[in-house]
């Protein structure tokens, strides 16, 4: 089967089929610096996603003018190629055109320098506040009709009485407004949420203004924007990203309750230490007890065993080492005073 493939199917071109696709294309920038600097005079494996995964090759003046990301038009014929038994049909690209239009150019544009800003901005992570009442600014749309900021309510729960929240209503598709209520906001953590809608309402929250100004920001940043199948710039730079509104408080409610379950263990390991150290000082003042009852017999000692001592007589070598065993035992007295 190998050898019928390789001899009657590697290599076919129908050059007579002229055929049209139309997709985005990808991996041509990495493709043409291969090809360049290898000085092949073809571009190969460039990806054109239509509806579905299509592989381009082409001479390299035939993409000239073109990027990664753009909807483009493809004219060209149909290759077949065999390696190691598999078969693979390509497009050799004859002509090639942008087949977006002046405002889908303009969108894309304006993608590109959002994500080149985002690049450029390498925000850090900042963590969840280890406070028991925290402080929160809620950004929400302005709109009479929106009642999202409800959900957000209803995702915090029983644990709102630890939240001072300050609802700062915006024009939540003005990139402006939204950017100023994010450097103005000094709470402890900062959210930001909005429901569903049209693409074109999220373009907002890919806007350099607004991720510049959500990067710069040392609080807790937590987006609830949109349903679970919108994603957005300012995701990435969040610390949370919530998929809905209502996910953003619940969110919140878990940290909190996950703070307040590690303040209450903390509380009984701090309780069980102090009894403890209660228990030790009752043992260290029965041992001072202990102490001064001995001091007193020893001492009782030595005035008997003095009394009954000749004058200048020498004293037996296990009397003559009582004032030394005294002496230790006031040391060990004032030691234990000194720490109780």
């Amino acid at each position: 089967m190998t050898e019928v493939l390789e001899r009657e199917l590697k290599g076919w071109a129908a050059k007579g089929i002229l055929v049209r696709i139309q997709g985005v294309i990808s991996n041509l920038e990495a493709q043409r610096q291969m090809a360049e600097a290898k000085n092949y005079p073809k571009i190969y494996n460039i990806e054109l996603n239509a509806d579905g995964p299509v592989t381009l090759l082409g001479a390299r003046a035939v993409f000239e003018g073109c990027s990664d990301g753009e909807l483009v038009e493809v004219i060209g014929y149909p290759i077949i190629n065999i390696f190691r038994g598999a078969v693979t049909v390509q497009v050799e690209a004859l002509g090639i055109k942008n087949a977006e239009s002046e405002e889908q150019q303009a969108q894309r544009r304006t993608l590109n320098a959002n994500l080149a800003a985002l690049s450029s901005l390498k925000p850090a992570r900042n963590a969840f506040p280890l406070l028991p009442m925290v402080s929160v600014d809620l950004i929400h749309s302005a709109a009479s009709s929106a009642q999202v900021d409800a959900d957000f309510f209803n995702g915090l729960g029983g644990l709102i009485e630890r939240c001072s929240v300050n609802r700062v209503p915006v024009r939540i598709t003005s990139a402006q407004e939204i950017a100023a209520a994010i450097r103005e906001s000094e709470a402890d953590i900062l959210v930001i949420i909005r429901g569903g809608g049209p693409e074109s309402d999220f373009a907002v929250f890919n806007d350099a203004e607004v991720l510049s100004a959500m990067a710069e920001k040392t609080s807790y940043r937590v987006t609830g924007i949109g349903h679970s199948g919108n994603t957005t710039l300012l995701d990435l730079v969040a610390d949370y990203s919530a998929p809905v509104p209502a996910e953003a408080g619940a969110h919140i409610r878990d940290q909190l309750a996950l703070l307040v379950g590690l303040v209450s263990r903390y509380e009984k390991t701090i309780k069980a230490r102090e009894t403890q150290i209660e228990e030790l000082s009752v043992d260290m003042e029965l041992i001072q007890d202990k102490a001064e009852k001995e001091i007193e017999r020893l001492h009782s000692s030595l005035q008997s065993v003095t009394k009954s001592q000749p004058a200048r007589q020498p004293q037996p070598a296990s009397e003559s080492k009582l004032p030394w065993v005294v002496a230790c035992v006031l040391a060990v007295i004032v030691i234990l005073q000194f720490f109780l």
